[in-house]
């Protein structure tokens, strides 16, 4: 259970707080586990209560010798002097109290140390781990932590999940903003022409996207990085191109251009890694598309020379 990615971070001045705080949660726990909304939990103060609950408890068994123990003895056939020897002996060590310190001195530390993440003289800070997590477990828990002072809901993969996402569409604005000051800038230049230059990387980008939508259902962070690889491929070879009136020579270098990107971040697609794959497969797919539409909006209206 150490490995959990969903998890309460509690944080206290000292351990005992920290003890009786998460003692306070696991009430709202213990309801989930027995509604089977939760499998189980894992908390240090199931190992080590406060001192608080083990006065409860002595307090509760002191009850319980008041009232039940000369009886238990009775039924039991055995004399009464048994049973003031025992009245006597929880009397003399009603008082003894196990403290956090001195357990988590002695207990096997590969288990508490898991759990009890910082402590210090400042603060404490301490995880409750779960199993067999539910969704209604989930929206219950972030309920019991926004009601508790320094109680922190956490799960690690939707908050990672959450930021590859902000990152996706940071990259998006970005790219977009990139097309328009580029077209902005090649438009001085190259005026009505200049759709010819920034057409192909763009329909590549957005065949691109397309072809991956349907062939992994979805678009992320790294799909995204490796179009601006294809936005400036195809843009030395529109550039160029339009430089050079459509040269034999200037095709030649663009195409061996977009070859060599090809090997060296296409190939990635064979990668077993998800990262390198997704990469690889934009750039292998997106190189494809420009070179392509790039020799389509290349009209013989526009000339091809041989400056040998």
């Amino acid at each position: 259970m150490s490995g959990s990615a969903q998890f309460l971070l509690v944080e206290a001045a000292d351990l005992q707080t920290l003890l009786v705080k998460e003692e306070e949660l696991r009430q709202s726990l213990d309801t989930l586990v027995n509604d089977q909304a939760l499998d189980g939990y894992q908390a240090l103060s199931v190992q080590i209560p406060s001192l608080q609950r083990q006065r409860e408890n002595i307090a509760l068994a002191e009850k319980l010798y008041q009232s039940r123990l000369t009886g238990l003895f009775n039924d039991a056939g055995l004399p009464s002097q048994a049973a003031s020897a025992a009245q006597e002996q929880f009397e003399v060590n009603k008082d003894r109290t196990l403290s956090a310190a001195d357990w988590l001195a002695s207990a096997d530390k590969s288990y508490w140390e898991s759990l009890l993440i910082d402590w210090s003289e400042q603060r404490v800070v301490s995880v409750i781990r779960f199993e067999g997590m539910k969704e209604v477990a989930e929206n219950t828990l972030q309920v019991l932590a926004s009601e508790h002072d320094s109680v922190y809901y956490v799960d690690r993969i939707r908050a990672i999940s959450d930021l590859m996402e902000d990152y996706r569409e940071q990259i998006t604005d970005w790219l977009g903003l990139a097309y328009l000051i580029i077209l902005l800038i090649l438009v001085s230049r190259y005026r009505t022409s200049v759709w010819r230059i920034i057409m192909p990387p763009l329909l590549a980008s957005v065949l691109t996207l397309g072809t991956l939508v349907q062939l992994e259902q979805g678009i992320n962070l790294f799909h995204l990085l490796a179009l601006i690889l294809v936005l400036g491929i195809g843009l030395d070879m529109g550039i160029f191109l339009a430089e050079t009136r459509n040269s034999l020579r200037t095709w030649l270098a663009v195409t061996l251009s977009a070859f060599t990107s090809l090997m060296a971040f296409g190939l990635l697609a064979l990668s077993a890694t998800p990262v390198l794959y997704h990469f690889g497969l934009t750039v292998l797919l997106g190189l494809v598309f420009v070179w392509l539409l790039t020799i389509t909006f290349r009209t013989e209206a526009d000339g091809v020379t041989d400056d040998q």
